[in-house]
């Protein structure tokens, strides 16, 4: 059972909402800065988080390469 409050319940109840988060969501939305932590210690428990990079548009015009992750 997850602590309420923590990164680790936040995190799943965001994802448990149906939202998918990157790491500029995590530290945005969710006050979460090692995302990739906390997404090992939800698998750690045996919750099935899936992921994918994508391209997303930079501020500067370009483009950059981003994990997105929900739950499985």
């Amino acid at each position: 059972i997850m602590k309420q409050g923590t990164q680790k319940h936040r995190l799943y109840s965001y994802l448990s909402a149906g939202n998918k988060i990157s790491t500029f969501n995590a530290m945005f939305d969710l006050g979460i800065a090692d995302l990739q932590g906390v997404i090992r210690n939800l698998k750690k428990e045996g919750i099935e988080i899936q992921s994918k990079y994508k391209q997303v548009q930079t501020r500067f015009g370009g483009t950059a390469t981003v994990k997105e992750y929900w739950l499985g």
